[in-house]
């Protein structure tokens, strides 16, 4: 499910943050009870969270500036169309 470049990271935290929850709650029991396009897109998130540490310690003092409310740019190559992120088939990913 696409999410809007404005709330991207909001929207994206918050579902990690039911998973995690999930994860947390029933351990082993949940995982076990996922459908297979969940154990197919298992790994994938991994490594997808895994390249967001990296890219966070990559930009870590732009993200740190956040704290010093400096000024909020708009990305000039931003159409908000999202289009290199769309895919018809997304378990294709």
């Amino acid at each position: 499910m696409p999410s809007l470049s404005y709330c991207a990271i909001e929207n994206t935290a918050s579902a990690l943050e039911s998973t995690v929850g999930r994860i947390e709650e029933k351990g082993a029991r949940y995982l076990k009870s996922v459908n297979q396009y969940e154990r197919e897109a298992y790994p994938r998130l991994l490594e997808l969270c895994k390249r967001f540490v990296e890219l966070h310690e990559e930009y870590q003092d732009v993200i740190e500036s956040w704290s010093n409310n400096d000024p909020v740019y708009e990305d000039e190559d931003d159409d908000d169309d999202d289009d290199e992120y769309e895919n018809d088939d997304w378990r294709s990913w």
